[in-house]
């Protein structure tokens, strides 16, 4: 953290590793974290955020971020980055958690994790809801 002016300027990573379960196989991992942020905040004075979300921020935690999340705004002596750390992580976690690039999942069929262990089951699965349409197709 430095100075250049009255604007506080904020270089960082956030590392660590994030407990998650596999989307496919539904293994739990520690999911990898490295996130490097830049913030730029300039002093508010006596500006207030229109947006009263922004307003509890910069009270709460003495600073309020604008939309981009690298720029905003701070008051007082002290800033708690506890809510900006936490941003970043949920922006850092995947829509999908994967244990591994290849996960094979699991069998869909007796619930075997594929990626221990390979099965004998059937794969293709005949869905009943669509069984008339099959009986459409042999009497044309």
């Amino acid at each position: 953290a430095y100075r250049v002016g009255d604007d506080l300027i904020l270089d960082g990573q956030v590392t660590g590793s994030v407990p998650l379960e596999c989307a496919r196989c539904l293994a739990r991992y520690g999911h990898p974290l490295r996130e490097s942020f830049r913030l730029v905040l300039e002093p508010a004075g006596e500006r207030e955020p229109a947006d009263p979300e922004g307003a509890a921020a910069l009270s709460r935690y003495g600073m309020c971020l604008a939309e981009a999340l690298d720029t905003g705004w701070y008051r007082g002596s002290e800033i708690d980055l506890s809510g900006f750390v936490h941003e970043m992580i949920c922006l850092a976690l995947p829509v999908k958690p994967l244990c591994r690039e290849d996960c094979l999942g699991l069998c869909v069929v007796c619930g075997t994790n594929l990626n221990h262990v390979t099965c004998d089951c059937k794969r293709v699965w005949d869905d009943p809801r669509f069984a008339v349409l099959k009986t459409l197709n042999r009497e044309s």
